[in-house]
């Protein structure tokens, strides 16, 4: 028999659902006790203290916002002007040196004290001159509302990613822009939607300080991403007088069931590890004004929204208007904001700001993208090189970190051990298998409650004295990777050393069913890229899962018979050892590490702007290099940086 007929199956247990079901519990736990908390707020009193908490623990959470104060510098760059309406092309400074591109929608005879609307895109590569969302601006525009159309940074005219020589974008724009600058601000335990949101409040900023604006009668819609923000700014932004969010609004454990991954700034840290939801962003906002737009066949789930709304109508009872809630589905529409939608969003508005119910003549035919332009080429990084991208902003962020070894002992400690359930290890040694000298051995063993772990231990021939010396192997697709180790295994065990090889959880024959329409499980957008946004939600991390799993497979080595547990090695190779480095901070018995191609230091995931992206959210600890870097907390090794990062492949 060779390495390749390993039996690599584990029959015993379906394995293969059990990292579903464990996320699916914690969500579902947290959920309850926080519903059960919603349900005892009776007065206003208390909603008010509950909100105000919620805005609390999600602006640290968050990493809070960024602080300019006054109104955003602005600079007219261009006026179109059409029968009944005039379109401003303008560039606002929403930070210093971060450029925002917009369009200022003003109805002809616009005059002082007229409500506004801002409004926020969703994920597509024009942002503000996708033909959908000018057309909606433009029917809010012909009820005689000024509107303000923001460019979110990584679209439009905003890419973050940019390559002078070729004029193309590195890294493709909008969700693929967000998340390969969001891991960045994730790694460092922030969002990028506190640099998102920042954007919108600086306008607002603007609206309120225009002379044609009434300040008090400002509305905020957006559709998907847009829809997300919108949310997000009614928990955050008082100023808002009425809002409209579309196609987004769902509820938590509803997403989770239907498989589908998110965008980076739809991912905030312990928002499900404290229970909270959609809900409690809707609430936030009564008893003000809002009407929740639907497209019935979207992707955000249309039975999510329908319970969400179910849950929060009573927060407007009790303010004795129940009528300002509002929620309009668009039959047999898919995802995107629809004409009808915007229409009911006019409609909407025109009732709570006070403003026009008729619609005036204004020509709702979209315009080529080049007219709407902010810059003259389309791209700021294009006009200005040295206007600031996420990169940089997240760069000056991590410049005013101070590191602090003992503390990033504790935090590696705490997220390590944070909400495991141990349980008895329970070994099951399955099946044996003769390779030459070699006598290999599969078992599996409980690593917490309801999460199996899995692993083969080969053994050097019988004429080696007992008890063997042991080598713990970690790497990328465990027992699944045998062959490309095969010939590192036999030198290591004609050595006299037994060679332990094991799967953490939802590696090799523990990989889970894909959740969604790829088989790729590490690709962009599937399985795993879920698996480690999920966790994030939960407050919790799949490196740090993962490196409790390590601790746990160091405990099974005396159950197996024939070790030697004073004389344990660790060999790790590649960058998914960062699992045995990790571990090695926290276990005495991890002394002897050899580590072949690590990964690269997180702080240089951090310095450099282009990386390999690829599953590496499953490799970091979100914060713990605020504090501590791997390089500094791995134990004895100091390893050289890999390729790994240096280049996106």
């Amino acid at each position: 028999m060779n390495f390749s007929s390993i039996d690599q199956r584990l029959t015993y247990y379906n394995a293969k659902v059990q990292l579903w079901e464990h996320l699916k519990k914690r969500i579902q736990d947290a959920q309850s006790a926080r519903k059960a908390q919603r349900d005892a707020l009776r007065d206003a009193q208390n909603v008010s203290a509950y909100v105000l908490e919620l805005r609390r623990y999600f602006l640290d959470h968050l990493g809070g916002l960024p602080r300019v104060e006054g109104v955003p510098a602005v600079k007219l760059c261009g006026e179109i002007e059409e029968v009944g309406l005039t379109i401003q092309n303008l560039m606002l400074e929403t930070r210093p040196g971060v450029k925002a591109t917009a369009n200022l929608y003003l109805p002809d005879g616009t005059v002082p004290n007229t409500p506004a609307i801002l409004f926020l895109c969703g994920h597509t590569t024009l942002g503000k001159a996708e033909p959908r969302y000018q057309t909606v601006c433009r029917i809010l525009a012909s009820r005689g509302f000024i509107v303000l159309a923001l460019d979110p940074t990584g679209q439009g005219e905003r890419l973050n990613y940019y390559d002078p020589a070729t004029g193309n974008p590195v890294i493709i724009s909008s969700t693929g822009d967000h998340e390969y600058g969001g891991f960045q601000c994730l790694l460092q335990g922030h969002n990028l939607s506190r640099y998102m949101l920042h954007d919108a409040m600086r306008a607002i900023d603007f609206l309120s300080a225009h002379p044609l604006v009434d300040a008090s009668r400002i509305g905020l819609t957006g559709n998907s991403g847009g829809g997300t923000q919108t949310c997000l700014m009614m928990l955050l932004e008082p100023r808002l007088a009425a809002a409209a969010p579309s196609s987004f609004v769902s509820s938590r454990l509803v997403i989770f069931e239907s498989g589908y991954a998110q965008d980076a700034e739809q991912i905030w840290r312990g928002f499900s590890e404290a229970g909270y939801d959609h809900a409690d962003l809707l609430l936030s906002f009564a008893p003000k004004p809002l009407c929740v737009l639907s497209p019935e066949y979207d992707f955000f789930p249309i039975e999510g929204k329908r319970i969400t709304l179910d849950e929060v109508w009573r927060f407007w009872e009790m303010s004795g208007d129940a009528s300002a809630l509002q929620a309009v589905e668009d039959r047999g529409a898919r995802h995107g904001y629809t004409n009808h939608l915007g229409e009911a969003a006019a409609d909407f508005f025109a009732k709570h700001l006070a403003h026009h119910t008729v619609a005036s003549a204004v020509d709702r035919t979209p315009l080529a993208e080049n007219k709407l332009w902010s810059t003259k080429s389309g791209l700021v990084l294009k006009d200005d090189p040295k206007s600031k991208t996420i990169f940089e902003e997240n760069s000056e962020a991590f410049a005013t970190t101070r590191k602090d070894l003992k503390k990033g002992r504790t935090f590696l400690h705490d997220a390590v051990f944070k909400a495991r359930r141990p349980v008895d290890l329970n070994l099951r040694i399955t099946q044996e298998f003769v390779l030459g000298e070699i006598v290999a051995f599969s078992g599996f063993w409980w690593s917490q409650a309801g999460i199996l772990n899995s692993g083969i231990l080969f053994c050097p021939p019988a004429v080696v004295a007992k008890p063997w010396p042991v080598t713990v192997a970690l790497w990328e697709d465990g027992t699944k990777s045998l062959l490309r180790h095969e010939a590192w295994i036999r030198q290591e065990v004609a050595s006299g050393r037994a060679v332990f090889v094991f799967n953490v959880t939802g590696m090799g024959p523990l990989e889970p069913h894909p959740f969604n329409c790829t088989e790729d499980l590490k690709a962009h957008y599937a399985t795993m890229f879920r698996v480690c946004d999920d966790l994030v939600t939960l407050g919790d991390s799949l490196a740090a899962l993962r490196t409790y799993d390590v601790l746990r497979s160091l405990d099974t080595l005396e159950k197996w018979g024939g070790l030697n547990g004073e004389d344990v090695r660790c060999y790790l190779h590649g960058p998914y050892g960062i699992y045995g480095a990790l571990a090695s901070a926290l276990e005495e018995r991890l002394k002897h590490l050899t580590w072949i191609d690590p990964m690269m230091p997180w702080c240089q995931l951090l310095e450099t702007k282009y990386y390999n992206d690829r599953d590496i959210k499953s490799l970091i600890i979100p914060g713990l290099v605020r504090l501590s870097d791997w390089t500094e907390l791995a134990s004895p090794l100091q390893p050289l940086p890999s390729a790994r990062g240096t280049m996106r492949t």
